[in-house]
């Protein structure tokens, strides 16, 4: 199964005491619940509520 494109949109930091800004990513993962790891990976370190929309 082939990788799907999210748009996400979250309050979230890449620094550990960072200041926390609204964030808007595009990210490539299986299913929505892969979203947060896939961020998580490009180096995200907080993460608050996240939305998750599919890319048509």
């Amino acid at each position: 199964m082939g990788k799907i494109q999210f748009k996400a949109k979250f309050f979230g930091t890449k620094e550990r005491k960072g200041q926390i800004k609204k964030q808007a990513e595009f990210v490539m993962a299986v299913s929505e619940d892969k979203v947060e790891d896939a961020l998580r990976l490009q180096g995200w370190q907080t993460i608050h509520g996240l939305k998750i929309r599919k890319v048509e």
